[in-house]
């Protein structure tokens, strides 16, 4: 009793420690508070204009280890410095190991100024920040534009945290000559697009394995009508560069528009031009016309004055460049989606998630507010489906995981007290001539064969990878508990039959033990009515897999039976030939 006590407490504590764990490495920057905003968000921030006109920042959310989505939101509510509160949320895969609900975000930290532009590469949100304009009395060359980074982690509990988890990382910075429109994320790195005395420039920050270089780096050779273009820009990073599209936007404009792709794999930038196509031009001359990369498709997103949203897709080849631009496709169209929308490029589900505000209310009610809560719509980008489209669900600070752990250390901590204070009422224990009872050892091999081969069944009609198990996040995340309390289940079920029937299972067969009723006459040496039958079998193994603390103070009994056989009246034996004994030489007759 006090024994199953004592591991009951220590399950308890495991558990508390394993939340703390994981609470602790996603923990927001001290002095500001982890809750994320409840109400009216806006996201994205307004983008610096191109030509003169209010140009919504272009945002390509490609990503290349897991595909990362993150979202910056500029909320209603005011910071002491008179700045809205910016709270970043990250978009939690919905596929794999551990994958989130949909229509999730993970608030991932706050900051206390909007980026002018921020991007996504990898795991990581990269944040472009400007400094205030030097005062008219202080001339002087333009402070740089400061370049921060957080990513999105797992921990070794499978959760997901916000590495670092307080101040973001520091980047070196870019120059602060011209007017940004944009950064984008791209294999190579992060580039930066603006406009410096008229032109269009291209920066990049290399990341890639083979980058040899400390900071910034001008891209030369740019094409001479994309240095010069006036028309908004809107770019996408891609795994070898970046995609760049103009549309002229300015009243009676036709034309299907230019598309311009930069490898930055080499030594020397190779650039490639194409006609937009009329789809994607269509969009582009839309004020909040979006191109995004997702998924080897190439979208583009507008809304149009009825409040619709429209998505156009082309597909892209094996190199990642554009296909002809006939090939543009309608894709979805959804209403109720107003220009304050955001698109992110979730490349590992295939999805496009889109966070917008719905139209505000013509006649609100008492109390409320004239402006609606921000919505979360996310569709495929291969179909154009909508998978979801609703209110943002905030990922709960205790996960599925914890909820299936707390339930299977409820139920054990509950069975071990009752099986503790709950005597076996067995009479005298007898087994059959020619065994004893199984060593230790031998047990513990039957049981881990048993459990292994369990396991690899049910792991693989789940589909997990044997890479996955072999990560001590995977046992600790909601599919590997998952896994463990069905392999489990399974093993009740076919131990028992096997017990039954056969009397061993396939470990004991492999170790040479077996399992048999203890209630048997004394001297009885056949097989077959040594075996338990099928309900001693069944709560052998109820009690063993169902309480498997149970079962390992079962190898440390000093009976050599558990708390499992005990119930059962059963024991786990191992059979021999008795030796004959020699006859004594004084023995007479």
């Amino acid at each position: 009793m006090k024994v199953a006590l004592r591991l009951a407490c220590v399950m308890v504590a495991l558990l508390l420690g394993r939340h703390a764990l994981g609470q602790g490495a996603g923990a927001a920057e001290p002095g500001k508070a982890a809750e994320p905003p409840k109400a009216r968000a806006t996201p994205g921030a307004e983008g610096k204009s191109a030509g003169g006109e209010g140009l919504r920042e272009k945002k390509s959310r490609v990503s290349r280890v897991e595909n990362q989505g993150w979202f910056v939101v500029s909320v209603d509510e005011k910071l002491p410095n008179g700045q809205s509160r910016v709270v970043l949320f990250h978009v939690p895969p919905r596929t794999g190991v551990g994958g989130a609900a949909d229509g999730t975000l993970r608030p991932a930290g706050e900051l206390v100024q909007m980026p002018v532009a921020w991007c996504v590469r990898g795991r990581g949100l990269y944040m472009l920040f400007e400094e205030p304009p030097r005062p008219p009395a202080f001339p002087g060359p333009p402070k740089p534009r400061r370049l921060l980074t957080v990513r999105a982690t797992r921990t070794e509990t499978g959760e997901w945290a916000t590495d670092p988890a307080g101040r973001p990382d520091v980047l070196p910075n870019l120059d602060g000559a011209g007017e940004m429109i944009d950064i984008v994320g791209c294999g190579p790195g992060i580039v930066a697009v603006r406009r410096v005395d008229g032109r269009v420039r291209l920066d990049v920050l290399r990341m890639d394995a083979t980058s040899s270089a400390a900071g910034w780096e001008q891209v030369n050779g740019l094409p001479a009508e994309l240095e010069e273009c006036e028309d908004r820009l809107a770019i996408a990073g891609g795994e070898q560069g970046v995609l760049i599209a103009a549309a002229p936007t300015h009243v009676g404009a036709e034309g299907a528009g230019v598309l311009w792709s930069v490898n930055l794999t080499g030594q020397a930038p190779t650039w490639a031009q194409r006609p937009l196509g009329a789809l994607g031009a269509r969009a582009l001359r839309h004020a909040d016309g979006v191109l995004t990369l997702c998924a080897g498709q190439l979208l583009a997103s507008w809304t149009d004055r009825a409040g619709a949203f429209h998505v156009v897709s082309r597909e892209l080849d094996g190199r990642g460049e554009p296909t002809p631009s006939d090939a543009w496709r309608d894709l979805a169209t959804q209403p109720g989606v107003y220009s304050a929308f955001t698109p992110v490029a979730m490349d590992q589900d295939e999805r496009l998630a889109v966070m917008y505000n719905p139209p505000a209310p013509d006649k609100p009610k008492a109390g409320e507010t004239t402006r609606p809560e921000s919505r979360l719509m996310e569709l495929s980008v291969r179909t154009g489906r909508v998978l979801y489209d609703g209110p943002i669900r905030l990922a709960p600070p205790i996960s599925g995981a914890d909820y299936v752990l707390m339930g299977v250390v409820m139920w054990m901590v509950l069975g071990m007290v009752i099986a503790g204070i709950v005597p076996p009422r067995e009479g005298v224990v007898v087994i059959a001539e020619g065994s004893s009872i199984a060593e230790p050892m031998r047990r513990v091999i039957a049981g881990v064969i048993d459990f292994s081969l369990a396991m690899l069944a049910v792991s693989r009609i789940e589909g997990v990878a044997l890479d996955d198990m072999l990560t001590l996040g995977w046992w600790s995340g909601e599919q590997g508990q998952l896994v463990v309390v069905q392999a489990l289940g399974a093993l009740v079920v076919v131990c028992t039959v096997f017990e039954c029937l056969l009397g061993r299972t396939p470990g004991k067969l492999v170790s040479g033990c077996e399992v048999v009723s203890t209630q048997v006459r004394l001297g009885a040496s056949k097989q077959g009515e040594a075996r338990p039958s099928l309900w001693r079998a069944l709560v052998r193994n109820l009690l063993k897999w169902g309480l498997p603390p149970l079962g390992l103070l079962g190898v440390m009994d000093p009976g050599g039976r558990g708390r499992h056989d005990q119930f059962a009246r059963t024991a786990v034996i191992v059979r021999y030939v008795p030796e004959d004994e020699p006859l004594d030489d004084d023995f007479d007759g």
